[in-house]
């Protein structure tokens, strides 16, 4: 919402000038477009030249490439108002909170199917090759990507807007108004997060059968590699005391 001197300015305009778009709502009578007008003309209800609203259904208003009322009013408010490449993004981040739900959940599952491999890196002593590894479940449908197509902005943008809405939303409300540059409420969200305590090196740990094995399997691929030349100088080292 607009501030209150801006409601308050916007509502004189409308009472001077008319309403030029009338308030969308839908079935439900919800506002789908038009908050701000309908706030500032309910603040100059009491004035002698107060202009009563409009409405119009959002069904019988909305065009055909728009699927939903959310789309409905990122594109109308986007092309209505002259918004900076930030603003686009941070609106349109901040319209889809269900992208950064499954962001999150992406990247959960990743953080678990690299825990699943190490565990099994540290029973078996094998790191399993590309080809017997299981996939991780896939980001959905590039989230940064939605954001950048719906605001026509880089998705480098996109990423920065997503990362705001998720960590520091009252800084996504001041991009949105323009107060704030995106890539400084980016520095400040990252700013905020507590820093990850420094893990000590990772051990793997196996049985003494499996270690056995390992130096076995190390010894076999050795000696298969080494040449009928070769042997003398092993048998004099190892006879050395393999030194």
């Amino acid at each position: 919402m607009l501030p209150q001197a801006e409601l308050e300015a916007l509502g004189e305009d409308i009472c001077a000038y008319g309403l030029a778009n009338p308030i969308v709502i839908d079935d439900e009578l919800r506002v789908v477009d038009g908050r701000n007008r309908l706030a500032a003309m309910l603040l100059m209800a009491d004035a002698h030249d107060a202009v009563r609203p409009r409405f119009a259904l959002f069904s019988e208003v909305k065009p055909a490439r728009c699927n939903d009322a959310r789309e409905y009013i990122i594109s109308t408010n986007i092309a209505r108002r002259h918004l900076t490449p930030d603003q686009r993004a941070i609106i349109t981040a901040m319209a889809y909170p269900e992208l950064h739900a499954a962001a999150n959940k992406a990247r959960s599952e990743k953080a678990k199917e690299q825990l699943k491999g190490n565990k099994h890196a540290a029973k078996t002593g094998r790191v399993e090759s590309d080809t017997t590894r299981s996939e991780p479940a896939a980001e959905p449908q590039r989230t940064w990507e939605k954001v950048a197509e719906a605001s026509d902005v880089s998705q480098h943008t996109a990423r920065q807007s997503l990362a705001v809405v998720n960590d520091a939303p009252d800084l996504a409300t001041k991009v949105s108004s323009g107060e704030l540059k995106l890539s400084e409420a980016a520095k400040q969200a990252k700013a905020r997060k507590p820093a990850k305590p420094k893990r000590p090196p990772k051990k793997i740990w196996m049985s003494v059968e499996n270690a056995k094995t390992l130096v076995r399997n190390a010894i076999a691929d050795a000696l298969a590699k080494l040449r009928d030349e070769d042997m003398p100088l092993l048998r004099a080292w190892i006879a050395g005391g393999c030194k």
